[in-house]
């Protein structure tokens, strides 16, 4: 194209579907986008992501899955740059008990890093719980994590962390 703007700012495709059966309890999402905003993609790059999601909801539980892969390149609106191509998996189901809403997930990363072609598998569960009223909320939420590396030879790492976040909403 000629707008100037282009070259200056890269260029940004998405295009996303939707479908829904079954009054919402099963909704199938697929997505596509090619970004290399504010980059030039070196020409080994592909600046791709790809996500496929299966969530719904019955009564009061909640439940979903998804599976994105980000090429090296790519640059999401609202992010930093993938500097090396990544494939993320997670699943998770919810329910609410009607005075709180617990959650569970699981989910993993594989990640190749284009410079010295070292892997990292990262997985992942968590769990939250949280407490939502007109005027205040509560979050209560749990990770725990294993991050494997390939080099040094199936060289492991965990990580666990807590979070509590409260928020008063003044009428």
């Amino acid at each position: 194209s000629d707008d100037p703007n282009a070259s200056r700012w890269g260029r940004y495709f998405n295009l996303f579907a939707v479908s829904s059966q079954f009054d919402g309890k099963l909704i199938g999402e697929s997505e596509i986008a090619y970004s290399a905003l504010a980059f030039s993609p070196l020409a080994e790059q592909q600046p791709l992501m790809t996500r496929l999601g299966v969530n719904g909801k019955w009564g009061k539980a909640g439940y979903g899955l998804s599976y994105r892969t980000f090429g090296q390149g790519f640059v999401p609106l609202a992010g930093a740059r993938v500097e090396h191509e990544r494939d993320e998996s997670q699943l998770w189901g919810e329910y609410d008990f009607g005075l709180f809403r617990l959650r569970g997930a699981a989910g993993e990363t594989f990640e190749t890093d284009s410079f010295t072609q070292q892997l990292t598998l990262t997985r992942t569960a968590a769990t939250s719980f949280h407490i939502n009223k007109p005027t205040w909320s509560v979050l209560l939420s749990s990770s725990y994590s294993s991050i494997g590396r390939s080099q040094p030879l199936n060289a492991k790492s965990f990580a666990f962390a807590n979070g509590l976040a409260l928020i008063y909403r003044p009428v």
